[in-house]
């Protein structure tokens, strides 16, 4: 089941920043029908307006991305901040969330950074099966 969870999930593995607003769904081994049912998807679950970018790999294969334009992400980016990472908030073009505690203004270490990743990766582990 597609939800804001699992959608957030999505865009942490495989979601790409687009600098000017949106984010692009990296879809490269699905099959072009595959790539359309998942928009449709997108748009009947979550009301998202999607396109698709082509784009050219290796030996000249040619792939379709699905792309989440910016005013689309704009409407459900606060059902999926509550499910992404801080770390993973760039994706949607969010402010990453800088963690301090009470006797020191930096930021944390690069081993909690990594403990509270490795978190999540379970947590999606444990979540594939809502897609």
């Amino acid at each position: 089941m597609l939800t804001p969870r699992s959608l957030a999930f999505w865009i942490m593995d495989d979601g790409q920043q687009v600098k000017r607003g949106g984010v692009t769904l990296c879809t490269d081994s699905f099959k072009s029908e595959e790539v359309g049912i998942l928009r449709n998807a997108l748009n009947s679950k979550f009301n998202l307006i999607t396109s698709i970018h082509n784009k050219k790999g290796n030996n000249d294969s040619n792939y379709e991305r699905i792309y989440i334009n910016k005013s689309s992400l704009e409407d459900i980016k606060p059902l999926l901040k509550e499910h992404m990472h801080e770390s993973m908030l760039y994706k949607i073009n969010e402010n990453q969330i800088e963690t301090t505690d009470s006797t020191s203004t930096s930021t944390s270490t690069e081993s909690d950074k990594l403990s509270r990743i490795m978190g999540v990766i379970s947590d999606i582990d444990s979540d594939i099966g809502d897609f």
